[in-house]
């Protein structure tokens, strides 16, 4: 049986904050385009699957969020330095090939980082088939990473995972998708579509065609786990009871909390203008990011805290880039 986790991420404004049970089942997720070729020095194949958490992020008004997972683990220490991620045996790294069938890296403009053919590359494509184009037919501009070219999609994410820095998860209030990869590689800022994702002709607005599972499920492949960075320093506290219209009831929940509580107690909007008053024994923290917090969950059995699982976190994590070992 799955344990059941309660934890809430206050907020200042005056909204409901209710407890909410997480469920960690997983569920494999089947995309709509090609898992392209495989081969070459890279584990990763059928990339055209991803596994997706499920959860509630109980944050004021609970919205439901898809957490994409794939564990691996002994990925490398905080820094990973001097450590490399183990070859197949018997590979070897495929050769960089010049044709329209080669795989290449590009960016754009609007902030992308995509892995594709070469053939996809030198497609012109208007804006509007590019995630924050707009509505614009005029073409999108292209430029190539320095590295590559390489004859399989498998040597392509290679290398280019093993470019990224600073991986980190970002939100993007407004916008659609909502939330992405952001990263760092060969000096430019980008948000990570390392997956084929859907084709524009597949989707009713280009924002679908982005699959968060997908680049984390390929990062943690690489041995990369994308960091949560918290706004501000955040507490987990183990409440024991609240106050309630029909009096004190007991309670046995983890709330992850934006504030530090002190004197036992603490109280939290009830989002009807009133506030409901939290008792605890036990408060651990602060936290800085999600590389903090996961292991207090993983020791608590929780699976998940406000916007960060545990899942999305691999074991001794980094959130750069890996080479792979010498042969």
């Amino acid at each position: 049986m799955s344990r059941v986790a309660d934890v809430v991420v206050p907020s200042t404004a005056a909204v409901s904050v209710p407890s909410v049970a997480v469920e960690t089942d997983l569920d494999p997720v089947q995309g709509r385009r090609g898992a392209g070729e495989s081969g070459g020095a890279f584990h990763c194949r059928d990339s055209h699957r991803a596994l997706r958490f499920r959860s509630m992020r109980a944050i004021p008004g609970a919205t439901m969020a898809w957490m994409a997972v794939f564990g691996l683990a002994g990925c490398g220490a905080a820094s990973g330095a001097g450590r490399c991620l183990p070859r197949v045996p018997g590979e070897t790294p495929a050769a960089a090939v010049e044709s329209s069938a080669a795989w290449v890296a590009w960016t754009t403009p609007q902030g992308w980082l995509h892995v594709g053919t070469r053939a996809e590359y030198e497609r012109v494509e208007p804006l509007r088939e590019e995630i924050w184009g707009g509505t614009s037919n005029e073409p999108v501009e292209k430029e190539l990473l320095g590295a590559g070219p390489w004859s399989t999609q498998a040597a392509a994410l290679d290398e280019v995972c093993a470019m990224l820095g600073d991986v980190r998860v970002a939100t993007h209030p407004g916008a659609s998708p909502g939330e992405t990869i952001r990263a760092t590689i060969d000096g430019r800022e980008v948000n990570v579509q390392l997956g084929r994702g859907m084709l524009p002709e597949d989707v009713f607005w280009t924002a679908q065609q982005y699959d968060h599972g997908e680049q984390i499920r390929i990062l943690h492949e690489h041995g990369i786990s994308p960091r949560v960075v918290f706004a501000a320093p955040r507490w987990l506290a183990h409440v024991t009871g609240v106050g309630t219209m029909d009096g004190p009831q007991a309670r046995d929940q983890w709330f992850l909390l934006d504030f530090e509580p002190s004197g036992g107690g603490f109280t939290l909007p009830d989002g009807m203008g009133g506030t409901f008053g939290y008792s605890y024994d036990r408060l651990e923290g602060p936290f800085a990011d999600s590389f903090e917090v996961v292991p207090v969950l993983r020791e608590l059995g929780l699976p998940y805290a406000g916007d960060v699982s545990v899942d999305l976190v691999l074991d001794d994590p980094v959130d750069h880039g890996l080479p792979r070992c010498a042969p």
